[in-house]
């Protein structure tokens, strides 16, 4: 999700969307050149509005420190590394479910007749949004920038690629909503978010399903883990998922977590002593989580760390400058990337990603 030298070296997606991004940074400066030039052959004083090289490598900095900074929301920083670039021209990335085939059968002879069979497959897909938001300065205030070595532009990145970083974690969970609140559609294709999508085993911790609030204190440690046990059951036995899962918990949840297990014995914490269990690679806090939870906090999620959920990126997150057409025209920034959520499941349904709220 962000131009770091792996990526852009592994990559050939990545590196065309660099050299593009690198081609529209030059073409500000030579627009803001070409305005200057112009505008002194009329007679007029102006101040070059070129941005230096060493400025759009400070938002570069800014946007790599601000994307790998944990801010709670853990599960973030764990998916950048899986990402996969992919042209922005594609606004859906497909991928094929085989399903089970061979009917074997036993006898004596060998002389029964062999039954054919062949896999059957289904086309899932992702849409792969454009996400954007940006900053503007009044061309006046731009040219005390200048004098002042860009500080406050470099304010502006900080914070607007924080809001960026905020935003993508939420289409991670609620889904890519359009400014009216509807999912996009792309094909008849939608991400309605690990907290609501099909392709995610949504487990219930109402009264209708699991029936259990692992925020609460009153609950013992022992309690909690039959329930946490009746939760990594639902991957592993119904789901038939044999991969280790990370389980991200709320704050409330990992608050009630750090008891110990048990005061018989000299042991660990709970979250210590469910750590332990088959399927369980780790667990890990994250502030993210909780506000969908009906029962305050009472909410967790999980997944493997593979290909199975993981980022596609038509275009990493980065900063660009608009070409301004008057002289006092504003001077405006865009962030933007084109990141969609891939989670992968089986011909059968079958599926290695789960949501567990209230």
């Amino acid at each position: 999700m962000i131009f770091t030298k792996p990526l852009v070296v592994n990559s050939k997606p990545a590196q065309r969307q660099l050299k593009e991004r690198d081609a529209l940074r030059s073409c500000f400066n030579i627009n803001e050149k070409r305005f200057a030039q112009e505008m002194r052959a009329h007679g007029l004083n102006v101040n070059a509005g070129r941005i230096p090289d060493e400025v759009f490598r400070e938002f570069d900095n800014v946007t790599v420190e601000r994307m790998k900074l944990d801010e709670g929301d853990a599960f973030l920083n764990d998916l950048m590394p899986m990402s996969r670039s992919l042209p922005i021209g594609k606004l859906t990335f497909e991928n094929r479910r085989a399903s089970d085939a061979g009917n074997v059968q036993t006898s004596m002879t060998g002389q029964v007749g062999v039954k054919f069979d062949s896999v059957d497959f289904s086309v899932e897909g992702t849409i792969i949004p454009v996400h954007d938001n940006g900053y503007s300065r009044n061309w006046r205030e731009f040219s005390a920038n200048q004098s002042e070595g860009f500080d406050s532009l470099i304010d502006d990145q900080r914070e607007n690629v924080s809001a960026h970083r905020n935003h993508l974690a939420d289409t991670f969970l609620d889904g890519h909503l359009d400014k009216n609140g509807q999912n996009i559609v792309v094909d008849g294709r939608s991400w309605s978010g690990m907290r609501n999508s099909t392709k995610v085993a949504q487990v219930d911790f109402g009264i209708g399903g699991v029936n259990f609030d692992f925020t609460d204190t009153a609950q013992t440690p022992d309690a909690i883990k039959l329930a946490f046990i009746q939760v990594r059951d639902i991957m592993r036995l119904t789901n038939k998922c044999s991969h280790d899962l990370t389980y991200y918990i709320s704050t409330e949840i990992a608050s009630n977590w750090e008891r110990k297990f048990s005061t018989q014995y000299v042991g660990g914490t709970i979250a210590e002593e469910l750590l332990s269990l088959r399927g369980v690679g780790a667990i890990k806090e994250s502030d993210k989580l909780g506000s969908g939870a009906a029962t305050a906090g009472n909410e967790m999620m999980a997944f493997p760390m593979n290909s199975l959920v993981r980022p596609l990126v038509g275009m990493g997150i980065s900063t660009m400058a608009q070409p301004r057409q008057i002289y006092n025209a504003n001077y405006d920034f865009v962030v933007a990337s084109a990141v969609g959520w891939e989670v992968r499941d089986d011909f059968f349904g079958n599926t290695c990603a789960m949501s567990g709220k209230d």
